[in-house]
């Protein structure tokens, strides 16, 4: 009890979170709604009401989205097939990104090739949104036209494949003929 009660007056008056941040603590994200002497309310997107500890936020690992910038970056991975021009895809992907309202001009959206793998070649598009509420409705409309564009523009992506093989011990009809 003195431990979180003295965790609470370092959080009140350094302010390593303010009521409206939007944090991570221990793999839970929300938004801080309360800050009282012993605990602080963080309220999930779901609705529900996480009563962290003010320990936590002294002796703990936190993550505050929002605490100097609310600027936030995301990062969409995209394989195309192997043989496709990554100069052309990457300069959609660049251009999709542009197009967003929430996306940020500045720092401006790029595209770049991650790696290699047999078959295909992974692209990377970061972009920024200016904050973590723009998120959710940014990727749903980024990754919703990387998939309509490069369909109209004839930029495969690599289908999902799989081997089956069958193996016969015996012949049909389950019994060994003679």
């Amino acid at each position: 009890v003195v431990a979180n009660f003295v965790s609470g007056l370092i959080v009140l008056f350094e302010r390593p979170i303010r009521v409206g941040d939007i944090v991570t603590v221990g793999g839970v994200d929300g938004t801080v709604t309360k800050i009282r002497i012993r605990a602080t309310v963080i309220t999930t997107g779901d609705r529900k009401e996480l009563i962290v500890p003010n320990k936590e936020f002294i002796t703990g690992k936190i993550l505050n989205w929002t605490l100097s910038s609310p600027v936030t970056r995301l990062v969409f991975p995209v394989e195309v097939v192997s043989g496709t021009d990554v100069d052309r895809a990457c300069a959609l992907l660049q251009q999709i990104a542009r197009e967003q309202s929430g996306v940020l001009a500045d720092p401006a959206p790029d595209a770049v090739v991650e790696s290699f793998s047999p078959g295909s070649v992974r692209l990377s598009l970061r972009c920024f949104v200016g904050s973590p509420s723009q998120r959710g409705t940014a990727t749903h409309q980024i990754n919703l036209l990387i998939h309509q564009r490069f369909a109209a523009e004839g930029i495969a992506m690599p289908a999902l494949t799989q081997d089956i093989r069958l193996l016969a011990n015996d012949p049909p009809g389950g019994g060994a003929s003679r």
